[in-house]
């Protein structure tokens, strides 16, 4: 309790289970709803979190001690389900994209790797998420990196035009992961490297009436 307060403290505490309506569930609609639910996550996102946690979370997930003093104070909107960073090896002079870089945590992440003399384009559905974190690009002076409002099936980059790309969460929202994927590679340099952090739980025993959260829904 100490380290991490009392239980129920924090949102991040609850998992919320709803059911979604079958008539949301087509490619266009299921945006829309991801688009409005991270919105909201946009708008709360200076309201100051849990850094104790925020530890706790990205240490477990193999983030170095380097990496979450790069964090800062943002590390307590870290979204992720996962450490792309651990495959990604992002070095000097490279340029990155992050797809679904939600609050820019870890863009600002491999902003660091990359150095002044690379460059980190993060893409997301969630306009307020985007303009968060450009807000806060801009406020740690981070000159090699843009956000910009995209949906990951129709990136806005030139053919072949990046070295690395990294997703920490986001791919399970994308209704066609086919089209999503051939979108990442049209925009990869031959050679380059794609390291995705994704995950979902899939049980039969819920309760009647609950279903999982829309983005386990995509799978």
């Amino acid at each position: 309790e100490d380290r991490f307060g009392k239980e129920g403290s924090n949102p991040a505490d609850y998992v919320y289970l709803y059911e979604v309506p079958n008539e949301i569930l087509d490619d266009w609609q299921v945006k829309q709803e991801t688009q409005k639910a991270y919105d909201k996550v946009g708008e709360s996102a200076a309201l100051p979190g849990n850094m104790l946690k925020a530890a706790w979370i990205m240490y477990n997930m193999g983030y170095s001690e380097e990496q979450f003093h790069v964090a800062g104070s943002d590390a307590y909107n870290f979204q992720g389900v996962g450490n792309p960073h651990l495959h990604a090896k992002i070095q000097s002079r490279e340029k990155v994209l992050d797809v679904g870089s939600g609050l820019g945590i870890d863009s600002f992440i491999a902003s660091n790797a990359t150095g002044p003399e690379g460059e980190v384009v993060g893409i997301d559905i969630s306009a307020k998420e985007v303009k968060y974190a450009q807000s806060r690009a801009k406020e740690r002076g981070l000159s090699n990196i843009q956000f910009h409002t995209a949906d990951m099936e129709r990136i806005p980059l030139a053919d072949e035009s990046i070295d690395v790309i990294i997703s920490n969460g986001a791919f399970c929202l994308a209704p066609n992961k086919r089209k999503a994927f051939e979108e990442l590679f049209r925009v990869l340099k031959p050679g380059g490297r794609i390291s995705i952090c994704t995950t979902t739980t899939q049980v039969d025993n819920l309760k009647a009436g609950v279903s999982w959260a829309l983005c386990m829904k995509m799978f």
